[in-house]
């Protein structure tokens, strides 16, 4: 089954571009700072804690804050990078908080951590697994695969971010029933003029409340379904 795709686009232009996507992809900290953020985006997102923008993700009473401004459908729990046991604690606060599906995130010292915390989640029966791009998830995909764990499953996974093209087809490869992404990598490959497979790395974050010229708006739609193309196919 193809992965699902959402994009991290500037506020100015979500409302031409979000029919690009399957699904909205939002940043709890922007729900509290930016009335046209609130207006662009409506109920129903897939929220995230803001763990990489921010560089720690929102304490569980500003996220609730931002839940009741958002009202999504799925709330990102916060995860602290390499941090098992604050991860797996921090899921169960704010499934105890929150009313809608409470998305876990995959943190750890290492690879068997973050393996075990997968196995937790499980028996936990979360319906949401993330994985961030700065950890070594495929090394992790890879230990649950030859368990057999992804066998008939009917779990959601989610990769927070992507490093490169050639890694969204590494993740492809597991044959996931059910995954998806986020991404700001057509976007930025929009705005410097380059091709979705180039690297962006050293581009920095996107300014998500720039307003771009028409003719940057439309690469950056035509890269999106690009990016959706590579994504879906069989």
């Amino acid at each position: 089954m193809g992965m699902k795709c959402s994009f991290e686009i500037p506020t100015a232009h979500v409302k031409v571009l979000k029919e690009h996507q399957e699904y909205d992809f939002t940043l709890a900290h922007m729900w509290l700072s930016s009335e046209p953020y609130r207006v662009a985006y409506g109920p129903g997102s897939v929220m995230d804690n803001g763990m990489f923008e921010l560089g720690t993700p929102l304490e569980i009473p500003e996220l609730s804050r931002a839940v009741r401004l958002a009202r999504p459908s799925v709330v990102i729990a916060p995860d602290y990078k390499g941090d098992a046991t604050r991860t797996r604690n921090a899921w169960k606060d704010a499934s105890a908080k929150f009313d809608c599906e409470v998305a876990g995130v995959i943190q750890g010292a290492n690879v068997q951590e973050m393996v075990d915390l997968f196995q937790w989640y499980r028996n936990q029966a979360c319906e949401i697994i993330c994985f961030p791009f700065r950890t070594p998830r495929v090394e992790v995909l890879k230990m649950i695969a030859a368990r057999g764990w992804f066998d008939g499953d009917t779990t959601w996974y989610h990769f927070l971010g992507l490093n490169s093209m050639e890694e969204l087809h590494t993740l492809k490869s597991f044959h996931l029933q059910h995954s998806s992404v986020d991404t700001s990598k057509p976007i930025k490959a929009a705005i410097f003029q380059k091709d979705i497979h180039s690297d962006l790395k050293a581009l920095g974050r996107i300014d998500l409340e720039a307003t771009y010229d028409t003719e940057t708006v439309e690469k950056m739609r035509f890269n999106m379904d690009r990016f959706r193309e590579e994504a879906q196919a069989s």
